[in-house]
């Protein structure tokens, strides 16, 4: 193999190759972190209310809980990092029947604020300052009433919520001294509302978010900011929408997310949106809707991007219970497969890539967490594909239709043979069992014959779609678990029977993709990076993908020319299928990498047969062809060639598209 197999092109396609490999990870369960936590029978609204994460790894927890991990405990307590609840702080809290810790948060001198119901000898506070080990500072007057409260740094506080002077005063949010009292410096009063939310931005202007009324009852802006003072900072616009905007937070380029709940009117959706330092509405910012019978959870992160729950990807699409958006607010793909049995109210970071999550959830990823629960990033074992012995690498394998034998020459547990189907079946291959190795497979008509690795390669078979349909493969649902599918004919062109978890009792779902003709290319592949993979075509350069769901959308891209051969792969390792084909004409590989971009080279001649698959291992898709019996391939883990005979003239190489 000396003509064109590697021309000038192969420079750049070593230095991409040679880059290192980074795989989206999803998020799992801590199983350090599991504390329990136990509610009285009567509270319909039994959650944690708020948590606190120290610097020292300790978690302040609040709520209507009355025990922890078994111990009677009322409405707060301090866990260490494991999840054991720190036996040196004791709140000094009695029961009552609408006992609470609302809000919770740590001042400089290592005191508690807390906000709430309680009752402390005869009297009821909704505020009170604790000393670090629990108990109440006397020196603070708790008397105020409202639901949120924001330190500032001349050790006064910001309040969102009323108190009631004379029966007669309804405060929307007022300003508190060091001690308690109340500062007459500071006070936003309306006749009616009540304030949902505020923050306080490093100039002391303090944004809030209400749903006060005008005297003519038109509702004003639900976002106001004011200065110091409590006079109204007309520059800022407070974006109108006709809706209770419940969160507010700001980010450090100093534009503030809010979280809005729409009308039936309006789809009966929450939103989160992003607004510009002077109020108006960021429009480069467009996040994915969240289902209102879902609470809107968001944490802004430095780096622009929003940990969220309820999020959809789509209006008929799942709703993602914890997933990440980009920084224009489009979902980042690599976290949006945790199962939340409940909801979650709120997302704070644990340092470290953890999160922690807490709100009215039983369950996360079917493991029980009581309201509380520690997410750290997982990422799940690499599977490479045709890899028959679990190794992590692809396997050269063929199937030969003059004796009918398969032959298998696998990267650990060495080669073997076996007889298996006919000459005229179409062979493949996946991991259908789902032990991490491959299981060869052949479809007759319309019945799919099966050799199961789990079973000693058991044979099982099973009817499914049409005599002139294609089987493919992959993880439709996200489940980490291989699907099959089939792009069949039918009158009005193609279209794509999928099925899930690939096992007995799997569900069906038939699906077209708008313009595909039965001559189009079938591909699968996980084209948007979220964790899915998608039916596809390929014809004259116009690829066409979209998720397996009913009423997903089409994605078209435009990559390659009439006769190119689609060979999708995860070529730079970032876990997203990358578009990519092979011109026969001119031996030659164009492949536009997610992440590392564009690179081309001349890998091939014209009738060689293209077969990308990881043979290294490294979690990167190789360029490879096969010719006659000959494997050539290009190794990304060490920038070398590989060059070996397994197969023979007019065998039929397993990893060929």
């Amino acid at each position: 193999m000396t003509r064109k197999l590697l021309s000038a092109f192969a420079v750049l396609f070593l230095a991409t190759f040679l880059s290192s490999s980074v795989r989206a990870g999803d998020f799992g369960l801590d199983p350090s972190f599991a504390p329990t936590f136990a509610f009285p029978d009567h509270d319909v609204d039994n959650s944690i209310g708020d948590i606190f994460v120290q610097t020292d790894g300790k978690v302040m927890v609040g709520g209507t809980f009355t025990a922890v991990n078994g111990e009677p405990v009322l409405y707060l307590a301090r866990l260490n990092s494991d999840g054991t609840r720190d036996t040196t702080f004791n709140a000094a809290l009695q029961s009552t029947a609408v006992g609470q810790v609302r809000t919770v948060v740590q001042l400089p001198d290592g005191k508690y604020f807390i906000t709430g119901r309680f009752q402390i000898g005869f009297t009821f506070p909704y505020y009170l300052r604790l000393n670090p080990d629990g108990s109440i500072d006397n020196t603070f007057a708790g008397a105020t009433a409202g639901s949120k409260i924001e330190p500032l740094p001349d050790g006064r506080f910001m309040v969102c919520g009323s108190r009631l002077i004379n029966n007669e005063t309804h405060w929307i949010s007022h300003r508190l001294t060091a001690d308690g009292t109340p500062d007459p410096s500071f006070r936003i009063t309306s006749a009616t509302g009540s304030c949902l939310d505020l923050a306080v931005q490093t100039d002391g202007k303090v944004i809030i978010s209400a749903s006060f009324q005008n005297p003519n009852n038109s509702y004003q802006e639900r976002v106001q900011r004011f200065n110091s003072d409590g006079t109204r900072d007309m520059s800022f616009s407070g974006h109108n929408f006709d809706s209770i905007a419940r969160k507010i937070k700001l980010l450090p380029n100093g534009k503030v997310m809010v979280a809005y709940d729409f009308s039936s009117g309006q789809n009966n959706y929450s939103k989160i949106f992003r607004l510009n330092s002077d109020g108006s509405l960021d429009r480069e910012f467009a996040t994915c809707g969240v289902n209102s019978s879902t609470t809107t959870a968001f944490l802004p992160l430095d780096d622009g991007s929003v940990m969220m729950s309820g999020c959809s990807k789509w209006s008929t699409g799942p709703v993602y219970q914890f997933s990440k958006t980009r920084t224009d607010g489009s979902i980042q793909p690599d976290l949006d497969n945790i199962s939340v049995t409940g909801n979650i109210k709120e997302i704070e970071s644990a340092g470290n890539g953890k999160y922690y999550v807490y709100g009215l959830f039983s369950q996360i990823n079917g493991v029980s967490r009581a309201r509380i629960a520690r997410l750290q990033p997982y990422t799940a074992p690499i599977k490479a594909k045709f890899d028959f012995d679990g190794d992590g690498r692809s396997d050269i394998s063929v199937f030969r239709p003059s004796d009918r034998y398969w032959y298998i020459n696998q990267s650990t547990a060495g080669g073997f043979f076996f007889p298996w189907g006919l000459s005229t079946d179409k062979p493949f291959a996946s991991d259908y069992d789902n032990d991490g190795k491959y299981d060869p497979g052949m479809v007759r008509a319309s019945t799919w014959y099966l050799l199961t690795s789990s079973t000693g390669y058991g044979y099982d078979h099973f009817q499914l779609g049409l005599e002139q349909g294609k089987p493919m493969g992959g993880d439709f649902d996200g489940d980490n678990k291989h699907d099959w599918a089939m792009r069949r004919s039918n009158l009005s062109g193609a279209n794509w029977l999928v099925t899930l978890n690939a096992q007995r009792g799997f569900s069906y779902a038939t699906e077209s993709i708008p313009g595909e003709a039965e001559e189009d290319l079938p591909v699968v592949g996980d084209f948007d990076g979220d964790g899915r993979d998608e039916i596809g075509s390929f014809s004259r350069g116009n690829w066409k993908t979209r998720d397996y769901a009913p009423g997903a959308p089409t994605s078209d891209f435009r990559w390659g020319l009439v006769g190119d051969i689609p060979t999708p792969g995860d070529y730079d390792g970032d876990g997203i299928t990358d578009f990519a084909i092979y011109r026969p004409s001119r031996g030659e590989w164009w492949i536009n990498q997610s992440r590392d971009g564009v690179f081309a080279a001349t890998f091939g001649l014209d009738g060689d047969i293209p077969v990308p698959a990881d043979y290294d291992g490294d979690g990167k898709t190789d360029i490879a062809i096969f010719r006659n019996g000959e494997w050539w391939q290009f190794l990304s883990a060490t920038g070398t060639f590989s060059a070996q005979q397994w197969g023979l003239p007019g065998d039929i190489p397993i990893p060929a598209q």
